[in-house]
Formats: structure tokens, sequence, C-alpha cells
């Protein structure tokens, strides 16, 4: 995966927003992408980019919060073409430290990974629910 690959974006593309990666967040960049590529080895399989890096203003286009991972280049979604999200959240919940992963969301549709760890560890692995979130993966909605 590349630096082109963690920034682009539809969204940016159809909105005109330039989503370019600055200078200053480039190592932030590298250890996702290396996380990624654990991500990748560790599956076997192909991961289909989402959403990578998100510049301010495209994150508020997309209605996230000026504080999210993908600001500063340290989260990432995707799938994974063939196997479920919750097959793949599964796994990835059990293989976090090893990969590099600080945070893990099940988002049901795609997963959601960032570098940081969070400061209440029931932060750490989530899954997103209608009314918020819940702790751990959880297949119910």
């Amino acid at each position: 995966m590349t630096l082109l690959e963690l920034a682009h974006s539809n969204t940016a593309l159809r909105l005109g927003i330039d989503n370019t990666i600055p200078a200053s967040l480039t190592d932030n960049a590298a250890k996702t992408l290396a996380m990624l590529d654990r991500i990748k080895q560790f599956l076997g399989k192909p991961l289909v980019l989402n959403s990578g890096y998100r510049c301010l203003e495209l994150n508020k286009v997309l209605g996230s919060k000026d504080t999210s991972d993908h600001v500063k280049a340290l989260a990432c979604d995707f799938v994974v073409p063939g196997v479920s999200t919750f097959t793949v959240a599964k796994k990835l919940a059990l293989a976090m430290e090893e990969l590099g992963i600080g945070q893990l969301i099940y988002e049901h549709t795609w997963i959601h990974v960032g570098i940081p760890t969070p400061s209440k560890i029931i932060n750490r692995i989530l899954t997103v629910q209608k009314w918020g979130y819940s702790a751990g993966i959880t297949n119910g909605a």
C-alpha cells in the first residue's frame, strides 16, 4: 500500500478537496501503512481501503470529529473482499498486539483500525450499534 492509496478519497475528488498527506504527517502515515501491511499478511488477503487519511476539510464533510485519528494519518477503514467484516474483526481482535493495532472498531460494513491505544481500555475493541458503541466484537445491532 502507498501514501496515495491512504489519501485516496472519492468524496474529496468529487468535491475538489486536496487530500494530500502533508509532510508533517508522513511518519504517521508510514506507521499506518506498516500496520496495514501486517494485517494483510496476517489475513493472507488483500485489503480495500475505504477511508485512510482525511484532511480536516474532508473529515468535516464526512461528519467526523476534528479529533479523529484519520486526520492524523493514524487510522484507516477497510474491507477484505470475500470475507465478512465480522470474521475479519474477530480475527484481528485476537492479534492486536502483534499487528500494532491500538483500536479496532467493527462498523458492520467495514473495519476501522487505528494506531493510538485509547486511554480507556474498554474503548480498545468496539462494535458500532444503532445507539452508539458496545465493548468487544458483537454481531448484534
